[in-house]
């Protein structure tokens, strides 16, 4: 998480992410800047899209807090506002907001990991079996965000560091084995090198911070090019 030209972080997917954590009550839109590469190879930015705000990303992660916040449920096919989610509509943004993000911290409706779907094996069989829940890695990211500066950018490296140097550590699966890139035997992650902190604790909280913290305005995120993310994971089988 970095604001500086030069700064590295790790991907989640294809987009590494710098943090902001802005004052409680300034939910401002998160902005993004994408760009799109042409047939030539060079790198430009599309012009209707330059910059866009979180809306497609709230389209499909909201839907989600807001069911886990209770304040939508689905019916039939479609997903409708409760009581409470008609409620919600004439509360303080900020209140309602905090609200779904205490109660995301807590829901077992789905895993942020899912969504690094190029690391497979943890949807099925003893690979399933062996991923923690959720619900108890969530905590340990909000206290460390509890911790954050309000109002500054934090580079994502140092901000992965200050928890482990503080004691607030987190695991994704009890047995990396059962991960894999590509292929389940060569593309294991429980070879020595491929289950450390950064490739999967620190793709979890890339993802969690910009698909979900940032969505419901937690945090303020910048992003950088694919092609700039640091490459710490192409020397795992698979990625060739």
């Amino acid at each position: 998480m970095g604001h500086s030209p030069d700064g590295r972080s790790l991907s989640c997917g294809s987009c590494p992410v710098p943090v902001r954590f802005p004052p409680w009550a300034d939910f401002r839109p998160v902005r993004m800047i994408e760009r799109r590469r042409s047939v030539d190879g060079s790198s430009h930015r599309s012009p209707e899209r330059h910059p866009v705000g979180c809306t497609r990303l709230a389209e499909k992660r909201r839907p989600a807090a807001d069911q886990a916040g209770k304040l939508a449920e689905c019916r039939g096919s479609k997903l409708a506002l409760t009581k409470a989610g008609h409620a919600a509509l004439g509360a303080p943004a900020p209140q309602t907001l905090r609200r779904l993000w205490q109660r995301w911290i807590k829901s077992t409706l789905l895993d942020e990991f899912s969504r690094i779907d190029d690391i497979k094996g943890q949807h099925r069989g003893k690979g399933r079996r062996a991923m923690t829940a959720a619900s108890g890695r969530r905590p340990v990211i909000a206290e460390a965000l509890a911790q954050c500066p309000v109002g500054r950018w934090v580079r994502f490296d140092d901000f992965s560091r200050f928890m482990r140097a503080s004691g607030l550590e987190f695991g994704i699966t009890r047995d990396p084995w059962k991960l894999y890139i590509a292929e389940a035997h060569y593309g294991s992650l429980g070879y020595a090198g491929s289950h450390d902190w950064d490739l999967l604790e620190g793709r979890y909280l890339l993802c969690l911070l910009f698909e979900y913290a940032a969505t419901l305005g937690m945090v303020d995120v910048a992003f950088i090019d694919p092609e700039d993310a640091r490459p710490d994971f192409a020397d795992l089988w698979g990625n060739e």
